[in-house]
């Protein structure tokens, strides 16, 4: 349960290292890696030692994270889950190293990567001779300008849209 406490000395490491390894958690998944997993620790292990509200949902944290762990492990005894999931890692690990090589021998025979290097250049060019011949960039920034003077004149009042365009 849920143990109310005034100072961090009465808690037993339990409870701080149960807090960590919620705060590890969430961080990881919520904030998306490793730091964000050891500053979420670092948190919930000190909120953890102060009392009131914000250290009571620290210690809740890890009371969960054990009741879960206790769980899985449960469930992986009678399931084997654990060894499914390395297997089937294993698998698509496997799977993955083929591809990788296939995609390699495929390139060393083809020169993919130096066929389509060639091919954007080539469409760069013509990107480039086309605003050259054609100023887009250019009419496209004139108009932009014109507009943002129009809003501007409606806006502070000086007139309506149909006279700041004409």
């Amino acid at each position: 349960g849920v143990k109310s406490s005034s100072s961090a000395s009465s808690l037993p490491p339990s409870t701080l290292s149960d807090a960590a390894a919620a705060g590890a958690m969430i961080g990881f998944f919520a904030g998306g890696g490793p730091v964000p997993g050891i500053l979420s620790a670092v948190v919930s292990t000190y909120a953890a030692t102060k009392p009131g509200p914000v250290g009571d949902v620290a210690r809740s944290f890890g009371d969960l994270v054990v009741a879960m762990n206790h769980k899985i492990r449960q469930l992986d005894s009678k399931y084997k889950l654990l060894d499914r999931v390395g297997r089937g890692m294993l698998r698509i690990r496997q799977k993955a190293a083929a591809l990788l090589a296939s995609a390699r021998t495929l390139e060393r025979e083809n020169r993919l990567v130096d066929k389509a290097r060639v091919a954007a250049v080539a469409a760069w060019l013509k990107v480039v001779e086309f605003e050259r011949e054609h100023r887009v960039v250019e009419e496209l920034s004139q108009r932009t300008a014109m507009l943002v003077r129009s809003l501007a004149q409606v806006l502070g009042g000086n007139s309506t849209l149909a006279e700041a365009e004409g």
